[in-house]
């Protein structure tokens, strides 16, 4: 079959099925070319930047489009100003991250006042992460670098008077049919001193120089210090031997293992007297081991 080119009109021989597939016949590429610069325009598109029309195919159109480099550079380091959704301070930040966050917040304490009574919006999101971490416990060098983070760290009186009194309420009125364990009914309650503060000369400078002082050893299973972290993620206890936590004298103070430290809540007067004879049976060892 032989039809007239679209451009130049010259006869084209073409077969049937193709004149059915394409609306247009050409006798060239060249005239193909032609036609499409005169006759066929690529659709535009404002700069995201400047707002200049910008001519591009229409594949090369979709999402954010610049006339130039510039533009695009401008674009982004551009800042917004927005309002905290909490507080209301003016937030600047780079205009993408308005894009990427639907809420904007000025602190990490605006976001978390914002949230404070809110349900999650995954309901199922608590039972994920219970089923996810379930059994796991921290790793040794996760619990170090939250001791590190944290050493040194006052925790406020407030704070720490709010956390005592729930502590204490909780085991007054502890529900269950051991209520007696955590209450003023229990034989062993003293009136509640595990609420009291220890003395200030009481630090982590002293536990260290008891620990060395004891080898780094529970004096009365002798666990080590590298034991005692993998089963229970923490260093040796210093434990007070006349049970008065104002008396933070060296003489007063003896390493031991969680273990071991429970045991000494009961028969107090027997372990007072055992663990006195032990730190004394130590003292004199090392100041021999000094002389020699």
């Amino acid at each position: 079959m032989i039809v007239p080119c679209d451009h130049c009109s010259k006869p084209v021989k073409a077969q049937a099925h193709k004149l059915k597939k394409f609306k247009h016949t050409f006798c060239s590429r060249d005239c193909y070319a032609k036609w499409m610069s005169e006759t066929r325009q690529s659709p535009s598109k404002p700069c995201m930047t400047c707002g200049k029309p910008v001519t591009r195919v229409p594949s090369k159109l979709k999402g954010n489009v610049y006339c130039s480099r510039e533009c695009s550079r401008q674009a982004q380091f551009r800042t917004e100003t927005r309002a905290c959704e909490n507080c209301g301070k003016s937030v600047t930040r780079v205009a993408c991250h308005f894009r990427r966050h639907e809420h904007i917040y000025c602190s990490i304490q605006c976001c978390n006042k914002s949230r404070k009574g809110k349900p999650h919006p995954d309901p199922e999101h608590g039972k994920k992460m219970r089923e996810l971490y379930k059994g796991q416990k921290p790793s040794p060098q996760c619990l170090a670098a939250v001791s590190k983070a944290n050493s040194g760290r006052l925790r406020d009186p407030k704070v720490q008077a709010k956390m005592q009194a729930g502590v204490r309420k909780y085991y007054e009125t502890h529900p269950g049919p051991n209520k007696d364990r955590y209450s003023s009914l229990n034989y062993n309650w003293r009136g509640g001193i595990a609420f009291e503060p220890y003395s200030e000369e009481f630090n982590s400078v002293l536990k260290a120089t008891v620990r060395t002082r004891d080898s780094h050893q529970c004096q009365l299973c002798e666990m080590s210090e590298a034991q005692h972290w993998l089963e229970h993620f923490s260093l040796l206890l210093v434990h007070h031997i006349d049970y008065n936590k104002q008396n933070s004298d060296i003489s007063n103070l003896i390493t031991l293992c969680k273990k071991c430290h429970g045991k000494t809540n009961g028969s107090r007067e027997y372990y007072t007297q055992m663990l006195s004879r032990l730190v004394i049976s130590r003292s004199e060892c090392i100041v021999q081991l000094r002389l020699l």
